[in-house]
């Protein structure tokens, strides 16, 4: 592959993965400010052929407040804007379909089931399931990238690398949609 990829898990609580031709893998937690994202998208462009594959997310998120999903929103957009100004051509994949590709079903335990043993939703367990499917992810990722120190911040963002290197190398075309 001649091809830079960078991948985004776009969460404030996200980060980012890079891999430039003949070299390791390298991931970096998401920047504090907006300069910060811009210089590190800038060091990772690196003047080469460059792609970037980013989680497609909304401004909502269960559970969160108007304040706190018009943050989020501001924050992907932000994300949006400095690729197109360091003229990065990227691509937005869902995340069921990157995670579908990277690990498959995921195999909650009984307690996380969404429903009881008689069909009604269960209350609660979204948190739960959260947690439970971001350490499996993270799990997988240490066990693909075992040269890097994965955090929970890191371990999407190189799922989405895992996905577009696939997608890349298998097609060597893009979309990846």
């Amino acid at each position: 592959m001649n091809k830079t990829i960078i991948a985004i898990d776009p969460g404030v609580s996200g980060g980012f993965a890079c891999q430039h031709p003949g070299e390791e893998v390298t991931t970096e937690n998401m920047p504090r400010t907006l300069r910060d994202i811009v210089d590190l998208l800038e060091v990772m462009k690196k003047d080469t052929d460059v792609f970037c594959i980013m989680e497609k997310v909304f401004g909502f998120m269960p559970g969160n407040g108007g304040a706190s999903a018009a943050k989020f929103a501001e924050h992907i957009g932000a994300l949006k804007m400095a690729l197109i100004a360091l003229k990065i051509p990227h691509e937005l994949v869902l995340p069921k379909k990157w995670m579908d590709t990277y690990v498959g079903r995921i195999p909650y335990p009984d307690s996380l089931s969404t429903k009881d043993e008689h069909g009604v939703k269960r209350k609660g367990v979204g948190p739960k399931r959260k947690t439970f499917r971001k350490n499996f992810i993270k799990a997988e990722s240490q066990r693909r990238f075992p040269h890097l120190k994965v955090t929970l911040a890191t371990a999407d963002a190189l799922g989405l690398l895992a996905y577009a290197q696939l997608h890349i190398s298998s097609q060597d075309a893009l979309p990846l949609d």
